[in-house]
């Protein structure tokens, strides 16, 4: 059965490869801008930290 969603694959898969294209160029300001996203999710508590450490000892 073919859906509207299968004429969509392309188109973003497209997108996808742009997106990491333009991302690999501007590694620099990509790599800035998601550590300065990263500290406003710290700031109000987006999400909650875990340490690798910590889910070593629980398993």
């Amino acid at each position: 059965m073919v859906s509207f969603v299968d004429s969509l694959v392309g188109a973003l898969s497209l997108i996808n490869a742009l997106i990491v294209t333009l991302a690999i160029e501007k590694k620099n300001e990509v790599s800035e801008t998601l550590k300065k996203i990263e500290g406003i999710w710290d700031d109000y508590g987006v999400y909650e930290k875990v340490d690798e450490q910590d889910i070593a000892n629980e398993s």
